[in-house]
């Protein structure tokens, strides 16, 4: 089946055929279904299909329950298991956005599934603990084994990466006199340089000490050449920061959750699908059946697919403050940019607007973790805390990234094959990984929190930042 390539192309008989024919025969998967949403789309938008797309409107009908109630006859007979969890959710996901033709009863039957299939999994790695630690250890060793190898090229090419970056990327070009200061700055026989291409990034490291190091972007660096800052006065500076982290280090290893308290986890996604947030509702479900072994009186929600970030983070939270419970642990996974989090449906929210909501519950505290890229600009939180003084030690924030820098999931969205669900992959980021073997292992969420920065600096030089008390911690 074809796509139509412009609204003007009119639907042909074999396009019509051939849509007909998937339609009876309830073929699906990921790529079946994009084709599919995207042809109902067309036909709805051009007003010279009306006539078709209401006549196909009961095939779809008929197309979407028929593979509904062939994934739900999957998990009845047994033939589901936690190796094809992922894939079903994202296909359940994405198939919910046919609301837009057949109403939102629809998108609720699809959520009804999704949740149902999430509560298989938080009962699955509860009642087998050791097969949720072999799935996770087998992922990270998986993930070792796909990672992107860091780049050391002569600086020759470097200046030539740098150069095209600029032309294509910024309003001025790379002057002669700037390239210079570049090349006398890549002599340094202390430091190395690594271009890492999964960030468009350049590292400087340490060679006596490779855990010390500062990842730039590439327009990053060039406007630091631009400036004059490419000294001995920046190698200091990333020096003085390591020094002054390892201090930091501490403060975050004594954090942790009350064992003795009740805690509500909250996880919030966005309403309508997204393929890369998709990838990670499977291992939501793991790590709330982990936190809640190292915490028993943890209550894990089901996931919010959320419209309004305000609300639906107020009603969440309501819900379980009036039932008498004050600590919450939020994990948000939406995309993010330095201003707040953002997705396709466009849900707002930002650190401001958390702090609202937090002084609406002021005897509460808030654990708040996200995969945003950016952090979402959850920095912030250090600024608030100062004008703020009584959320300052209420609440903590987790980031995985930067506000410069993107987050990087640690596997494709795409199930390996040929693999048991003892091997099979869990898709999430590198930190998510790290912290939840950490936390399996027995170690507080401070220290979890800190091998899992540690250890996806090692993975993919994304360097985790944590709030606690108002103080960021590198």
């Amino acid at each position: 089946m074809q796509k139509p390539e412009h609204s003007e192309h009119a639907t042909s008989k074999d396009e019509l055929k051939s849509l007909k024919l998937i339609l009876r025969k309830h073929k699906f998967d990921s790529k079946v279904l994009d084709d599919l949403l995207f042809y109902f789309n067309y036909l709805q938008g051009n007003p010279d299909e009306q006539t078709q797309y209401k006549r196909l409107l009961p095939l779809l009908k008929g197309y979407t329950n028929g593979v509904l109630d062939k994934i739900r006859q999957r998990w009845v007979t047994g033939k589901m298991n936690l190796d094809k969890a992922s894939e079903v959710m994202d296909l359940i996901w994405k198939i919910s956005a046919f609301d837009k033709h057949l109403g939102k009863p629809f998108y609720s039957k699809c959520n009804k599934m999704l949740l149902i299939i999430d509560k298989w999994i938080n009962q699955y790695a509860s009642k087998h603990p050791d097969k949720t630690k072999a799935l996770i250890i087998k992922s990270i060793n998986y993930m070792k084994q796909k990672e992107e190898s860091l780049s050391s090229i002569v600086p020759s090419r470097f200046i030539n990466i740098l150069m095209s970056h600029a032309k294509e990327n910024m309003k001025t070009p790379l002057l002669k006199v700037e390239v210079e200061v570049i090349k006398t700055f890549f002599k340094s026989k202390e430091w190395g340089f690594l271009f890492y291409g999964a960030l468009d990034s350049i590292v400087i490291t340490n060679k006596a000490n490779p855990d010390m190091w500062k990842v730039f972007t590439l327009t990053d660096f060039i406007q630091l050449a631009k400036k004059g800052k490419l000294n001995d006065k920046l190698l200091k500076a990333i020096s003085t920061k390591y020094e002054k982290t390892k201090k930091q280090q501490e403060k975050l290893k004594r954090f942790d959750l009350p064992k003795d308290k009740k805690i509500s986890y909250i996880r919030m996604f966005p309403r309508n699908y997204d393929s890369t947030v998709s990838s990670i509702l499977q291992f939501s479900g793991l790590l709330g059946s982990t936190l809640k072994s190292r915490y028993p009186k943890m209550k894990i929600n089901p996931p919010v697919y959320s419209e309004n970030f305000q609300k639906d983070l107020m009603r969440s939270i309501s819900r379980d403050y009036e039932k008498g419970i004050r600590y919450f642990s939020l994990d948000l996974y939406f995309h993010g940019t330095k201003q707040g989090f953002q997705n396709h449906d466009n849900i707002g929210g930002s650190a401001i607007d958390i702090a609202k909501i937090a002084k609406a519950f002021p005897d509460a505290k808030f654990i708040i973790n996200t995969v945003a890229c950016h952090q979402a600009g959850l920095s912030k939180f250090t600024e608030i805390a100062k004008k703020s003084p009584q959320l300052k030690n209420r609440i903590s924030v987790f980031m995985q990234t930067t506000p410069e820098h993107v987050n990087l999931p640690a596997q494709l969205n795409t199930p390996v094959k040929r693999l048991t669900t003892e091997q099979q992959p869990i898709y999430s980021t590198y930190y998510y990984l790290f912290f939840a073997n950490a936390l399996q292992q027995g170690k507080s969420y401070g220290e979890a929190a800190l091998e899992a920065d540690i250890l996806s600096r090692n993975a993919s030089y994304l360097d985790a930042e944590t709030i606690i008390k108002g103080e960021l911690i590198h």
